[in-house]
């Protein structure tokens, strides 16, 4: 599947509200974590969840029922497997679908 433009994590794309961020790896997700706090402070830093998804399970279990903005780190898209960036794709934009109906 094909991410579009808007479903890559950009800290200016982060919501002042609650969102989540895709990461491979921990050290990703502290890079991440970083970054929101440097360029948007702490407040939207505790609003914004960065999560490790490695496999499909890990997957379903952090992005079933979400109704939140869910952004991929760039990383993430390089690093996945196939089956598992395909899960994560379906997964994020239902809830972003979800996110958009509130």
């Amino acid at each position: 599947m094909k991410i579009a433009q808007n479903e890559i994590f950009a800290v200016d794309r982060l919501p002042e509200r609650d969102a989540i961020v895709v990461a491979y790896s921990a050290e990703a997700r502290a890079r991440i974590q970083r970054q929101i706090v440097d360029q948007r402070g702490s407040e939207v830093a505790g609003r914004t969840k960065v999560v490790v998804i490695r496999d499909r399970l890990a997957a379903e279990e952090k992005l079933t029922g979400i109704r939140k903005p869910v952004l991929l780190d760039e990383a993430f898209q390089i690093s996945a497997p196939t089956a598992t960036l395909d899960r994560v794709l379906e997964l994020a934009r239902g809830a972003n679908v979800a996110f958009g109906k509130r």
